[in-house]
């Protein structure tokens, strides 16, 4: 087995076993995503001496999560990860959930709950213009008015629907 191998290998199984992505190695390591994923897939062969220079600097898994979280200004990037994946799930549970209960209250009830889209429209639309305020991306602004709009619309219409009676 070459030393190219043995490296690529080593690499990704110690980046994994300190639980970091490969982002959040990049991160700490000062260089890009995409060349600790040349590394770890043998596209990309550090020289020798960038590989001594970084073996004099193993740290531990303490050590890596605290040297990120200060240069993240205390955000750990693993946990970022976490919580944006985790987000994603929740807002796709939460869609299936205002689903399955507007099927229900229609089925059973005969009427719409405005109420349920206007709370999880809220939510969304909040998400997207939180992220077009980090990313500049202008869809995530035109599709967070929109869904704000529809929100407060449902909302009204739950007032309406109530004040009629």
């Amino acid at each position: 087995m070459d030393n190219k191998l043995i490296l690529k290998n080593n690499l990704k199984e110690i980046r994994s076993r300190a639980g970091l992505s490969q982002q959040a190695l990049a991160s700490i390591v000062g260089v890009s995503r995409n060349t600790i994923s040349s590394i770890e897939t043998g596209q990309f062969n550090p020289t020798a001496k960038l590989a001594l220079i970084s073996g004099g600097l193993v740290m531990n898994k303490k050590e890596i999560l605290e040297k990120s979280r200060q240069e993240n200004k205390g955000t750990d990037l693993f946990e970022r990860d976490a919580m944006n994946s985790a987000s994603h799930k929740a807002i796709a549970v939460g869609g299936l959930v205002c689903m399955f209960l507007s099927f229900m209250d229609i089925f059973l009830s005969g009427s719409f709950n405005y109420t349920l889209w206007g709370v999880y429209l809220s939510m969304t639309g909040t998400t997207l213009l939180v992220k077009y305020f980090h990313l500049k991306k202008i869809h995530e602004l035109i599709f967070g008015i929109i869904e704000l709009l529809l929100a407060i619309a449902f909302i009204v219409m739950h007032f309406l629907r109530y004040n009629a009676r």
